[in-house]
């Protein structure tokens, strides 16, 4: 992917209420764009790494397309050219921006667009983009090692590349997980489904994606959950049923354990949107 020349740059597109933060060698905003907005190519002089709240995009480059839904993550290297087609919902992102020869940031050169779906790299982008709508003394401090940590993660999933390897049965298991995370199909029923033993997906999952199947599965229903609570008029004991748990009990530890706050108060910093509005 070539890089574009300097008429071709530009800004991140800001909605109205957009916050933004600068946090050592990072610029960090959040911001919510109408249903079915399109920006037209461009690149961006830094690199850029977008994650997904509520809604969704279409990214389409070169000789690719990334869409994106709720719990993504996606790193465009600076200079990469693009176009962004919005979904029929509104769409509110986590955007983190750093120079590539920032001196203060000590994150590597990325030299290609990454795709994240759930996992440790979402889990850390959603406590950022918490952390930005709490805005009190620490939150820069904060902000800047959780911006540390997450490129930090990235790096580390990059080498080596060990999902070259997954066979297509464990693909579409994990695939399955996080599609419907609430769905109550039990990990022996997936190997049944996929022709292995219950003991043979479990090794190789952990060998593939760093972490089990149950595990990876729980992180899915939080995720799902973090975007269900932007909307206003859903109550958490029936978020909780959707997503898998027994009791709102249960849901308020595990997503206290993810995301480093209960639900209701991730609920308050994210000022979910009624909805109808924008």
């Amino acid at each position: 992917m070539g890089a574009m020349d300097a008429g071709s740059l530009r800004e991140i597109a800001l909605g109205p209420g957009a916050t933004e933060l600068r946090a050592g060698g990072f610029r960090i905003l959040a911001t919510t764009l109408p249903s079915r907005f399109f920006i037209p190519r461009h690149a961006h002089r830094a690199n850029n790494l977008a994650y997904t709240v509520t809604g969704g995009v279409a990214e389409t480059f070169d000789r690719e397309q990334v869409e994106t839904r709720p719990g993504d993550v996606v790193l465009k290297p600076a200079g990469v050219p693009h176009d962004d087609r919005f979904g029929d919902a509104a769409t509110t992102t986590l955007q983190l921006e750093w120079l590539p020869d920032a001196d203060s940031n000590p994150g590597p050169a990325f030299d290609r667009v990454l795709h994240f779906r759930s996992g440790d790299v979402a889990a850390l982008a959603a406590r950022l983009y918490a952390e930005l709508q709490i805005q009190d003394s620490a939150t820069a401090l904060v902000a800047e090692g959780l911006a540390l940590e997450l490129l930090g993660r990235i790096v580390r999933s990059r080498a080596p590349r060990r999902e070259a390897a997954v066979p297509r049965w464990l693909a579409r298991v994990r695939e399955r997980l996080h599609d419907d995370p609430g769905d109550g199909t039990s990990i022996r029923d997936l190997a049944a489904e996929a022709g292995v033993s219950a003991d043979h997906l479990a090794r190789r999952y952990r060998q593939a994606y760093g972490v089990t199947a149950g595990h990876d599965r729980r992180r899915a229903r939080l995720e799902q959950a973090a975007a269900e609570l932007m909307r206003a008029h859903e109550r958490l004991s029936d978020i909780a049923l959707r997503a898998g748990f027994a009791d709102q009990a249960h849901f308020t530890r595990a997503f206290k354990r993810a995301f480093g706050m209960p639900p209701g108060a991730y609920r308050r910093g994210m000022r979910p949107v009624p909805d109808g509005e924008l």
